[in-house]
């Protein structure tokens, strides 16, 4: 009897831990932020397309496991449903986010602001665990005057008129690359003394745009303005409608440049229409000790607004460290920005390339990635 009574007592402990444990389950609790650092409440800023990072930073909860996110509402709103919500840097892990003057002015719209108004609205952090949110324990309000972008973003942007490559037909007029909402961008060959604007659509209809480097903004044109160059070239131009800011950059050379020898190998000559081409260039690999090496990319040289040089890398934009063979994908040839280093973020041409003449062309072309393509077509 004594036993039964003993396993009966051993068997309901069992029970009860088994309960205790299954109730407890995993730490889903979770602290709120208990202070916002900065910026400081009511601060003041006039957004400015070059303008600096404005800092977010709040004091950390001092927990494991803890994501946090920055969530904007309007001056009357309570959070519940914030205009804009934004993960902190490190994937939500720091308690703080440096968000640019593009983003802020960005968000800034979303609170119904008009271009160039002065308003406010309203921040705070979420503490996030799992399911679980915590919102801070303070809130701050921001104040800003929006940059003089369009409140209605155009949806394509072109370049047309007697200083374009293609005339004034503006039935040819040539479509600007969409970066993202608002922002577009265009290589291209433009004329000195002769007149150029930009048109949201290929009809007589279209709204025209300029640039107005008295305001160094971006405008409607309503009295057709005619805008030149100073000096016939080949240009970037980049219009940002959210901002109103431009940006021009005359085009100097376009260069491939060969990673082993650490030079420039040929340049390749701008041909029209978004398209730099070299013809029948040498192409030989570089012997090393663990075989041939025919890593390249490409370096594009660009004229300042003070007329000072600069220059800017293009590489992969998947990277590779794999030759192309003829079943490669068409987004192996595909070109970016990159840093500027001898060996990150390459091609390599095809073993058949080696003691070759080569064609290589460059895109830069509106509704496609920017890309390349390299063509043997004979012999040293």
């Amino acid at each position: 009897m004594k036993s039964v009574i003993r396993n009966s007592i051993i068997l309901l402990s069992l029970v009860f831990v088994f309960i205790s444990c299954k109730d407890d389950g995993p730490d889903t609790s979770i602290d709120s932020v208990k202070s916002l650092i900065a910026p400081a409440n009511n601060y003041s800023v006039a957004l400015q397309p070059t303008g600096g990072d404005l800092f977010f930073e709040w004091e950390s909860v001092n927990e494991n496991g803890i994501l946090y996110q920055v969530i904007f509402d309007l001056p009357s709103g309570d959070f519940s449903s914030p205009v804009y919500a934004i993960n902190s840097d490190n994937n939500g892990s720091k308690p703080s986010i440096s968000l640019s003057q593009r983003d802020l002015n960005k968000i800034a719209r979303l609170m119904w602001m008009k271009s160039s108004e002065t308003g406010s609205f309203k921040w705070t952090v979420l503490s996030i665990r799992g399911l679980n949110t915590m919102k801070a324990a303070q809130e701050r309000t921001l104040t800003v005057k929006r940059m003089s972008g369009f409140d209605e973003l155009p949806v394509g942007v072109y370049l047309t008129g007697a200083a374009s490559e293609t005339g004034t037909n503006i039935s040819d007029a040539i479509s600007m690359q969409r970066i993202e909402d608002g922002v577009f961008e265009i290589y291209s060959r433009l004329t000195e003394g002769q007149s150029y604007s930009f048109v949201d659509d290929k009809s007589a209809a279209a709204l025209k745009f300029y640039y107005d480097p008295v305001d160094d903004v971006i405008k409607e044109d309503v009295n057709n303005v005619n805008m030149t160059v100073s000096k016939t070239g080949v240009y970037r131009i980049q219009l940002d409608f959210t901002t109103g800011a431009a940006q021009y950059n005359e085009v100097k050379s376009f260069h491939l440049y060969f990673c082993p020898d650490n030079v420039n190998l040929f340049e390749l000559p701008y041909v029209g229409n978004g398209i730099f081409k070299a013809t029948s260039q040498p192409v030989t690999f570089k012997q090393e000790g663990w075989g041939r090496d025919e890593r390249y990319k490409f370096r594009m040289y660009l004229i300042d607004s003070d007329g000072g040089e600069f220059m800017e890398v293009w590489g992969t934009k998947n990277n590779t460290d794999s030759r192309p063979s003829g079943d490669s994908p068409p987004s192996y040839y595909h070109m970016m920005q990159t840093a500027d280093n001898q060996w990150d973020q390459k091609w390599k041409f095809h073993g058949d390339m080696d003691y070759g003449l080569v064609d290589v062309t460059a895109y830069f072309q509106a509704g496609a990635e920017y890309t390349h393509s390299v063509v043997k077509v004979g012999n040293q």
